[in-house]
């Protein structure tokens, strides 16, 4: 015979609990798939790789065209400690500050979750950034020159659909949207970028990952993605954080006006220690390529990249270990070694060519120099598909109706239940 007391107990001490437990969950479960249900659905621009007969060059400007232009280097990812502690950064706001200071930065952004804040040294031209998303799969931006902080977000993970909202969101405040580790835990697959528009640029050097793959996915699907390199520090003093990363920027001046137009125009380049990519280089030997860690040390720099006809010539600073002229699908065309002035000619399968520089400090990624119809680089925009949002929309209240049906209908039968025990009593 049961124990009425041990009935009770178990009752108010693990029935009860379990109940309220998953009624709290029901509910924050169905409160985080509201922004899903009202998601847009988009019409992607179909996939066209570059075609045309003019060459576009994005740093035809840093020839003569430019007046005061200098190559400016920048970080606009890194995290301090924020939110008191509870985001994931371990420095102050000086120390990070003073760090790229030393390190002889001429722009620097911190880039706290959510949140713009200021390093001191640098409030002079101070360019808000900060780091947008908190999903499981770590889809993140950085927005640069950010207006408002955007809050809301997919918690549950990312599709196409919900990564391209994000991004329109962003760009409706934020003049510069720049994914962040995009290959990190696969946030963004090499055949979603293929898709995706409107955002201005990619972290293809961030001191966790490395992104090639998803930059040449991007562009031989006719997508433009300006290269970046950025820290993500979360920790001065840690090994391999700060410094390792940058991007280098072509402007008159660290102003945020002249900043931001740089980076929406691609005169700009991505660049990372040969300390971080020991595995990408260890064929060439010892001998070319230092283990440094001469962290942020420019040893090569972009001095030209000039256009005539279908023809391209490259002309670096410093010490070149090997110049590779990289195209469609991001096969490798052309390698020549140990020169500074190396040039391509344009294939008629190609639709974009892009330099990748190895010095013995550091990799450098370029971007593409690209075929266009008449000069001017197209810009593909996803746009709202009207009816299979309304049917999109539809299906969740159907989903809800559903729900709140199946709940209705068993609180009734308890009710029920309870007045016919209290009848036989």
């Amino acid at each position: 015979m049961k124990n009425p007391m041990f009935m009770r107990l178990i009752r108010y001490l693990v029935v009860i609990p379990l109940k309220v437990l998953g009624g709290v969950l029901l509910v924050a479960v169905v409160l985080a798939s509201i922004p899903y249900a009202l998601c847009p659905v988009y019409d992607f621009p179909v996939i066209t790789p570059f075609s045309g007969n003019v060459l576009y060059n994005p740093y035809s400007s840093i020839n003569d065209s430019l007046p005061n232009g200098k190559w400016l280097k920048a970080n606009f990812h890194a995290h301090s400690v924020a939110w008191r502690g509870l985001a994931h950064g371990n420095s102050s706001l000086p120390a990070l500050s003073n760090s790229y200071k030393r390190l002889g930065y001429d722009v620097a952004a911190v880039s706290n979750y959510h949140r713009m804040d200021t390093l001191p040294d640098f409030s002079e031209y101070f360019i808000s950034s900060y780091e947008h998303g908190y999903n499981v799969r770590k889809a993140h931006q950085i927005c640069i020159g950010a207006k408002d902080v955007v809050w809301t977000d997919y918690v549950f993970g990312h599709w196409m659909q919900q990564k391209q909202h994000n991004i329109k969101r962003l760009k409706d405040v934020t003049p510069v949207v720049a994914l962040a580790h995009p290959i990190w835990q696969g946030a963004y697959s090499p055949e979603s970028v293929r898709f995706l528009t409107d955002y201005d640029a990619m972290e293809v050097f961030n001191h966790f990952r490395e992104s090639l793959e998803l930059f040449d996915s991007a562009w031989s699907a006719g997508r433009t993605a300006w290269a970046m390199g950025a820290d993500d520090s979360h920790d001065v003093q840690g090994v391999g954080e700060n410094g390792v990363c940058w991007t280098m920027i072509y402007a008159a001046k660290p102003h945020r006006d002249s900043i931001l137009q740089a980076l929406r125009q691609g005169r700009c380049y991505a660049v990372k220690l040969n300390s971080l990519l020991r595995e990408r280089w260890k064929d060439l030997g010892s001998g070319l390529v230092r283990d440094s860690c001469l962290n942020a040390v420019n040893d090569c720099r972009l001095e030209t990249l000039s256009v005539q006809g279908d023809s391209i010539t490259l002309t670096m600073t410093g010490n070149v270990v090997l110049v590779r002229f990289i195209g469609q699908s991001g096969i490798v065309r052309n390698a020549i070694s140990g020169k500074n002035v190396t040039g391509y000619r344009f294939r008629p399968y190609d639709t974009y060519i892009r330099a990748e520089i190895l010095s013995p400090n550091t990799t450098i990624v370029l971007n593409p120099v690209v075929r266009t119809a008449d000069g001017s680089l197209p810009q593909a925009s996803a746009s709202v598909n009207a009816v299979k949002t309304a049917l999109w929309v539809l299906l969740w209240l159907i989903v809800y109706g559903g729900l709140a049906f199946v709940l209705v209908r068993r609180y009734f039968r308890a009710k029920n239940v309870e007045k016919n025990a209290v009848k036989k009593c």
